[in-house]
């Protein structure tokens, strides 16, 4: 007898299609699992090798703890990244899991592809009107900087600088109100400030140089209040006045490396450093100083690119590059006025609430940048009381000044500028 086997049609099988539904979710579940567990497993290894400077030279705006509060979070920041991994690998990791499988169980995939592509739309229109505004914005800027106004109103104090990015309207005097008190900022025919407008400092005479930003400008002091100002008259020689507010420490060295041909006896090069200019010394969208590969400086033009761009530079997560950038400005600036017999300080003081420190240490900061690279230094912590007037001012007021020309004049005796 004939044994004949039938067997069905795929087309009639109850299970086709069975295998491929039925893995797809368990492979959205494994995915999640594996990518959780990782980054889980990421974090606590870091958590072992992290310094227990991490939080200070990557995340904190100061590059230093300034508070106890912030002071207790750079020290936990290892600790908290070690809780975040073992709970995205005990917790997260099977949450994450089942959601998965329960979507494209559903299969709400093509739901949320949908949705997520009508948000990336939203977005790039959106950046797409902010990137317009925002050019419109810095070419009127740049436009306003390299032709003063025409029309009867007063005229910037700054203009256009295409190696520094911005200096100042040499010969003019700039009238101001910080507080309740006007303020005569007169600039030198040299672009420095000074006494007065119309005057120049003598090349012969023995200088000291002083560089910075608008603390070392003296920012909402008169003239005769400046710790510049009174460190002349105490010590009884001529002293140039080269900072310019917003400075970064390349722009500061940029001023140094012109004017020390100017003058036949520079007797020292001070230069004010707060930690504010750690971020501006790579700030791209200006004229700057880099690193090439041998370490070495080199220039930079402002970059091109979009405006929007620089958003991510306030992302709460910095790089090594503005540290080392900076390091190596400073030195340049000390191998600069050593080059010409005069002596380097750095001036280390606050804008804003000073670093904290372990009694008889130096801040993280001051240790990294000056200390390691035997640059000669002094540090001046402000108090609130050293302050101008203000609830949100930061500058030093005429106590603060006296406090900077004091240390100032401790480091530079009579004796080792007549040396």
């Amino acid at each position: 007898m004939a044994i004949t086997c039938r067997w069905p049609a795929v087309r009639d099988t109850p299970w086709k299609g069975m295998h491929v539904h039925e893995t797809t979710p368990r492979a959205a579940s494994l995915v999640a699992r594996v990518l959780t567990t990782l980054g889980g497993a990421a974090l606590v290894g870091w958590s072992f090798v992290a310094d227990a400077h991490w939080a200070e030279r990557h995340v904190l705006g100061a590059y230093c703890a300034t508070s106890r509060g912030t002071w207790v979070f750079a020290r936990a920041v290892p600790w908290i990244a070690a809780a975040l991994g073992l709970f995205a690998i005990l917790k997260l990791g099977p949450v994450l899991a089942r959601r998965a499988e329960r979507l494209h169980g559903r299969g709400a995939g093509r739901e949320q592809a949908r949705a997520v592509a009508q948000i990336a739309v939203a977005v790039a229109a959106a950046l797409c009107v902010g990137e317009l505004v925002a050019r419109g914005q810095h070419d009127r800027l740049m436009l306003g900087a390299r032709s003063p106004p025409a029309d009867g109103r007063e005229a910037p104090m700054t203009r256009f600088d295409p190696r520094l990015g911005w200096s100042y309207f040499p010969g003019r005097t700039t009238w101001t109100r910080v507080g309740d008190r006007p303020i005569a900022y007169a600039v030198d025919a040299d672009g420095d400030r000074a006494a007065s407008s119309d005057g120049r400092a003598d090349p012969a005479r023995p200088t000291i140089l002083f560089a910075g930003e608008s603390i070392a400008f003296g920012y909402g002091l008169p003239y005769d209040e400046t710790f510049v100002h009174l460190v002349g008259r105490d010590l009884g020689v001529q002293t140039v006045n080269l900072a310019v507010v917003g400075y970064g420490n390349d722009q500061a060295h940029g001023r140094v490396l012109e004017a020390l041909p100017r003058f036949d006896r520079p007797l020292a090069v001070v230069t004010v450093f707060v930690t504010d200019q750690i971020e501006r010394n790579v700030d791209r969208w200006r004229p700057r100083l880099g690193l090439a590969p041998d370490g070495s400086l080199v220039s930079l033009p402002a970059a091109s690119g979009p405006r929007l761009m620089k958003l991510l530079e306030r992302l709460p997560y910095r790089g090594d590059e503005p540290l080392r950038v900076t390091a190596a400005v400073l030195r340049a600036t000390a191998e600069a006025a050593r080059a010409r017999g005069a002596i380097p300080l750095f001036v280390m003081t606050n804008y804003g609430r000073a670093c904290l420190h372990d009694e008889g240490d130096e801040p993280w900061i001051v240790d990294e940048l000056f200390v390691r690279q035997a640059l000669p230094y002094v540090r001046v912590d402000l108090d609130p009381e050293d302050l101008l007037p203000g609830l949100l001012e930061r500058h030093p007021g005429a106590r603060g000044a006296r406090k900077i020309a004091s240390a100032v004049e401790s480091a530079l005796s009579l004796d080792r500028l007549a040396h």
